[in-house]
C-alpha cells in the first residue's frame, strides 16, 4: 500500500464518518486496519504527517464541536488550535501580584443587570490564591 492509496481510504473514510454513516467504533477499526496494511506492505509505519491525520480523524467529533464553552460543558474537552488560542485571548492571568500576602492568579470581569434594568459590565473579580 502506497501513501497516496492511504490517503485516498483516509479521505474516504472521512466523508463516510462526517456524514454520520459510520459509528465512531467501527471507522477505530478501519484506521488500524489501514495502518496494518500499510505495515504489512511497507515493513514501517506511515510517515508522521499521514498519522496525525488518522489522530484527528480519531477525534472527529471532538475537533468538529464549535461549543467556544467546551471547557466548562464537558468532562475531558479536547481544544483546537483555534480554540485554544481564542482562550487564551480571554483570559488573562497576573503573575507577581499580591493582594495582603497573597498571590494573585487570575482575573474575571462581571456583568450584571442593575436595579432599573440597566446592563452594566465592570465589576472586576480577582482569584486569590
Amino acid at each position: 500500500m502506497t501513501e497516496e492509496l492511504l490517503l485516498e481510504n483516509m479521505e474516504l473514510l472521512k466523508k463516510r464518518a462526517v456524514s454520520g454513516v459510520e459509528t465512531r467504533e467501527k471507522r477505530f477499526k478501519e484506521i488500524e486496519n489501514l495502518i496494518d496494511a500499510y505495515y504489512v506492505k511497507n515493513d514501517e509505519l506511515p510517515p508522521r504527517y499521514l498519522l496525525e491525520k488518522f489522530s484527528s480523524l480519531c477525534l472527529l467529533e471532538e475537533l468538529s464541536n464549535q461549543n467556544s464553552y467546551k471547557m466548562k460543558h464537558e468532562n475531558f474537552p479536547i481544544l483546537t488550535d483555534h480554540q485554544h488560542m481564542r482562550r487564551m485571548k480571554r483570559e488573562k492571568v497576573y503573575q507577581n501580584i499580591e493582594f495582603r500576602n497573597a498571590p494573585i492568579t487570575g482575573s474575571r470581569t462581571v456583568s450584571y443587570v442593575s436595579e432599573d434594568n440597566i446592563h452594566t459590565k465592570g465589576k472586576h473579580v480577582f482569584y486569590i490564591e
